[in-house]
């Protein structure tokens, strides 16, 4: 599961610092839409993680919960690019729109990898094997749980 995380947090950072980039937040002005070709790029890697997910195969309450998170997470992601490309096509205001949701449904991604990722790090700890940080870049102001400040392994 841990690696499974860190895997997916390496493939994953590229595509949400791109995703940022599109909707800014709390910005005033209406975001402009990611090239096509970007979103494509992103849509394989989400969809190449959530195929990694697909598969829940039971392993106690604190796997479950944090697997079914992160794979609740990457879920959202999906959803977040199919909105992203539906506003590549959309005419403005409706474009403004569709990245502004697309931006939201990102953020709830986030939010929801950073409570999986919290119970993973409380599994590893309980499991002697120390911190594990695999919490995905996102910002200030996201709302995510932040990982603490004990170094991995330790603990």
């Amino acid at each position: 599961m841990i690696e499974l995380a860190r895997g997916g947090r390496e493939r994953l950072a590229p595509v949400l610092e791109a995703m940022a980039k599109a909707p800014p937040p709390h910005d005033a002005a209406p975001p402009a839409a990611p090239a096509i070709d970007e979103v494509r790029g992103w849509r394989d890697v989400v969809s190449a993680e959530v195929r990694r997910y697909a598969e829940t195969p039971s392993a106690g309450n604190g796997v479950n919960v944090a697997r079914t998170g992160m794979r609740t997470a990457v879920e959202q992601l999906a959803a977040a690019v199919d909105g992203f490309a539906a506003a590549v096509t959309a005419p403005p205001p409706l474009a403004g729109e569709l990245l502004t949701l697309a931006g939201a449904q990102r953020t709830l991604a986030l939010r929801t990898w950073s409570v999986a990722a919290l119970q993973l790090d409380v599994i590893s700890i309980h499991a002697g094997q120390g911190h594990v940080h695999v919490y995905l870049p996102s910002g200030p102001g996201s709302g995510t749980i932040p990982a603490d400040t004990a170094p991995e392994g330790g603990g």
